[in-house]
């Protein structure tokens, strides 16, 4: 066999397998959760990537009570923070993001606030907007299935912060996969 038939089955064999494992590996949480056994590991990390690969600066606040969760909820809110921390940066100005995370009784709190442009949540065209560029309502329906939800403040020249809220542990309808 040629060298350029080898490289061509190994790319076919690439393009086969890559989402296969992309879905092992992203879909269902597994090979997240071995990575980063509590959510302020994950969201740590996620904090650092993301300062490191986009020039924006992060911080990640580790705030008040325990933030013990399943490996359902685990997943959930680090797909959703690194979903939010992406839009940001593909659409938005901010120059500094604050990634904070805190247990507020029975729900996790976590919340992404920017100093980008802001806007005037009482604008319905200005509130769809957003919601659209940082695709917020599909976000929003996924929370929604694990008994969460997604609060969006904001003010023109003064940024945005984005809070979810999911409690601690999947409700037993949820089953023990997420489907993306």
């Amino acid at each position: 066999m040629t060298h350029n038939k080898t490289l061509q089955k190994a790319d076919k064999l690439t393009d086969i397998l890559n989402p296969a494992i992309h879905h092992w590996a992203n879909g269902n949480g597994t090979l997240y959760n071995n990575f980063f056994p509590t959510v302020k590991s994950g969201l740590q990390w996620l904090t650092e990537q993301y300062e490191e690969q986009s020039g924006i600066s992060l911080e990640f606040k580790n705030g008040k009570g325990s933030v013990d969760v399943d490996r359902d909820i685990n997943f959930l809110i680090f797909h959703a923070t690194q979903a939010l921390l992406t839009a940001i940066y593909e659409h938005g100005t901010a120059e500094n993001i604050l990634v904070s995370i805190e247990s507020t009784g029975h729900n996790i709190k976590v919340s992404i606030e920017d100093d980008g442009e802001g806007f005037d949540v009482s604008d319905s065209n200005a509130l769809m907007a957003y919601s659209e560029e940082h695709s917020l309502k599909g976000l929003n329906e996924e929370l929604k299935l694990f008994g969460g939800r997604l609060d969006v403040e904001s003010r023109e020249d003064e940024g945005t912060r984005v809070t979810i809220f999911v409690p601690p542990y999947a409700a037993e309808n949820c089953g023990t996969r997420m489907i993306m």
